[in-house]
């Protein structure tokens, strides 16, 4: 891609062609100025003109997606005196909540 690369010799920049030209090097893509324009700018012992040529840059691949979390391995159960097996508890189901208080309900005497 063809570029016109533009410095103002002055410190403060430079005007031309009602574009204020700094003293950084600024690229300018193909088309911003006519022909009569850079040719203008050229012949302006204030700036300092360039054609560059950059090369096209190329995209940057996408990141690699990040892999699948392994599953949580099952507690096993637990060996209790005497022989017997227990097995852990089950989680209540995420959408209801544990029971609370005495009684399924959750109410007590007080509530009545």
């Amino acid at each position: 891609m063809k570029v016109l690369r533009i410095t103002a010799k002055r410190t403060g920049g430079f005007r031309r062609c009602g574009v204020l030209h700094p003293a950084s090097a600024v690229d300018h893509e193909a088309g911003t100025f006519s022909a009569r324009e850079i040719a203008l700018l050229k012949a302006e012992p204030m700036l300092v003109v360039q054609e560059v040529d950059l090369a096209d840059p190329k995209p940057e691949p996408e990141p690699e997606p990040l892999p699948a979390p392994e599953p949580a391995p099952e507690p096993e159960p637990t060996q209790q005196p005497g022989g017997a097996t227990e097995e852990p508890a089950a989680a209540p189901p995420p959408d209801r909540k544990p029971a609370s208080g005495p009684g399924k309900g959750g109410k007590t005497k007080t509530d009545a």
